[in-house]
């Protein structure tokens, strides 16, 4: 173990008593002062848990506690890192994987996992090129067929036989994909605003702003960005549109940048723009309880849509969100206490 401190785009870092391996991991990929992640492992410095990881802590004392942890994936081009925040008691018995939308991070899922923390263990991950987790160099890997193998190395490395999973738009498709799958460990699904019938105009809507966000001078900038982007959130509180815009944005500088690889962008435009997503073979194979929830503004997911999936599903619920487009946030009392009623439901 080995004390250090790291000083990378503009900003002191101070470690104490860090394994030497860290340390020197730390020190390697911090070398290159324009290296965006480089800027993001110095921006790794939320408050994480520093329980023993054989505390002996109750679940409820365990509520609003997350630790940043990381595993391998493996793309053509060699392994990269991927983050997870952990929310709640490594030892619970059940275990909720919460994933994000295409230009999204784990910290969107921050309010969720501090509630159903008090019961279950509830992991977040930043899919691959998004919030902590390494960008890739060439953006065609930028595939479903990606993240659906990262999140089969993060389910292995979770160490557990089954989870529940909540995915939001792109997490939802990456659910419905691996629930369909012979053996699968998911026991549940939580489809946010998603579907497996998206049409091609509303991916072309999606592919016009993705990936090309500017660099914002000032905080303020940055916050209208927010506000006209993401309008089809619904009624935002200002406090709460500026904590989504810092957390899902870094500082370089004096400016700040979108907290994803704007490469995800032209990878959506060339693959996925053109068609219309047409996943119902994946639905029809899906047996476990599904809860979906649906804003009552949104164009991405029809109402028919959802009604489809209900008429075709074993175990179906729907639930929508007044005033809400594409996504609801799963952020208020009423959404939190939907998705706790359905855990209910399911006797967890």
């Amino acid at each position: 173990h080995t004390p250090a401190i790291f000083v990378a785009g503009g900003i002191k870092l101070r470690l104490k008593y860090i394994p030497y391996s860290l340390a020197q991991f730390l020190r390697d990929v911090t070398k290159s002062e324009s290296s965006p992640r480089q800027i993001m492992l110095t921006k790794l410095r939320s408050k994480p848990s520093s329980m023993p990881k054989n505390s002996k802590k109750s679940q409820q004392e365990y509520q609003e506690v997350y630790k940043n942890k990381f595993y391998f994936g493996l793309s053509s081009e060699g392994f990269h890192r991927n983050y997870y925040r952990e929310w709640g008691n490594p030892d619970s018995e059940h275990t909720i994987v919460c994933a994000h939308g295409v230009t999204r991070l784990s910290r969107d899922f921050d309010v969720l996992a501090a509630e159903l923390s008090k019961k279950y263990r509830v992991v977040c991950p930043d899919i691959v090129g998004r919030g902590y987790s390494d960008w890739l160099g060439n953006k065609q890997n930028y595939n479903f067929l990606q993240y659906c193998a990262d999140m089969n190395a993060l389910l292995s490395h979770l160490n557990v036989e089954k989870v529940h999973w909540i995915g939001t738009s792109m997490g939802g498709i990456i659910g419905m994909i691996l629930g369909a799958l012979q053996n699968t460990p998911i026991s549940s699904l939580i489809l946010n605003d998603v579907g497996p019938d998206i049409k091609r105009i509303e991916l072309q809507r999606l592919g016009k702003y993705i990936g090309r966000a500017p660099v914002f001078e000032s905080k303020e900038a940055l916050l209208e960005y927010y506000k006209t982007t993401y309008q089809a959130f619904g009624e935002v509180a200002d406090a709460d549109w500026e904590t989504m815009a810092l957390y899902s944005s870094f500082k370089q500088g004096d400016r700040y940048r979108m907290h994803y690889d704007p490469k995800i962008g032209d990878a959506f435009r060339s693959s996925y723009s053109f068609f219309n997503f047409d996943l119902w073979k994946y639905w029809d194979e899906i047996e476990c309880p599904v809860l979906i929830t649906r804003g009552t503004e949104s164009t991405f997911f029809p109402r028919d849509t959802a009604d489809k999936m209900c008429a075709r599903g074993t175990d179906v619920q729907l639930v929508e969100v007044d005033n809400v487009g594409h996504a609801p946030m799963l952020k208020s009392k009423q959404e939190i206490n939907e998705i706790k009623k359905f855990y209910r439901y399911l006797n967890l």
